[in-house]
């Protein structure tokens, strides 16, 4: 009688390769440090999907263009966990400078997201926090407009889009990359000088968020509570 052990180890291997196969947007199983409004951590699983194409309608000066990638909603979360209007900020991880790979939105439910991705390991040391504005480009001083009624401020220390090492880019754009109906309403880059990046996320209101450092690959997710 022949045994059935090759047609289960077969059957494991399909298993096995389907899982490893997972988009890279598909972070639901993952965990990372979500940093608290009294500083504390706590342990959170983070959820992403789909893309949202709805048109954000906001006061502001400049009018986005994106081709940026994103997704929608495959869990509800009311209220979103340690989130608040405070400041957020974590050390940075791995060594050298931590370099952009991508820039995404995914509109969900109960919340916006914004991801940062990184190549390797690496991730800057970063700070989250409301900033009324206005803006400027580092390095050069000029004006960057930013559409919304409130603003999050991203600063990265130890991070870029380009490997200055080699020259290499790493992250090619967008520098200005379209939300979805509400709260973010775009994601801007205020620069990218000697291993510091600045982004600006333009929001409908002052709504509370929270900031989550995720792995494998490494990812700064900054999820904005959905009024409503």
């Amino acid at each position: 009688m022949r045994s059935p052990l090759p047609a289960l180890v077969l059957a494991a291997i399909v298993v096995i390769g389907g899982a490893a196969g997972c988009g890279r947007d598909e972070i639901a199983s993952e965990t990372g440090t979500t940093v608290a409004p009294s500083g504390s951590s706590t342990t959170s699983a983070a959820t992403s999907g789909p893309s949202s194409t709805s048109t954000p309608t906001s006061t502001g000066s400049s009018t986005p263009t994106s081709t940026g990638t994103s997704g929608s909603a495959t869990t509800t979360v009311a209220p979103l966990a340690a989130a608040g209007t405070g400041t957020r900020s974590g050390p940075a991880r791995g060594t050298g400078v931590a370099l952009l790979t991508d820039l995404r939105f995914g509109a969900n439910a109960g919340f916006d997201r914004v991801v940062f991705e990184f190549a390797g390991a690496n991730l800057p040391e970063w700070s989250v926090a409301y900033d009324p504005g206005p803006f400027t480009e580092d390095g050069s001083g000029s004006p960057v407009p930013v559409r919304g009624q409130a603003f999050l401020r991203v600063q990265m220390q130890g991070g870029s889009g380009v490997n200055l090492d080699t020259g290499q880019v790493t992250y090619d754009g967008p520098d200005r990359l379209a939300g979805g109906s509400g709260p973010v309403i775009e994601v801007v880059r205020t620069g990218d000088f000697e291993a510091v990046m600045g982004w600006v996320v333009g929001s409908e209101a002052r709504v509370p968020f929270r900031v989550t450092a995720l792995t494998s690959p490494s990812r700064l997710v900054i999820d904005l509570v959905r009024p409503g």
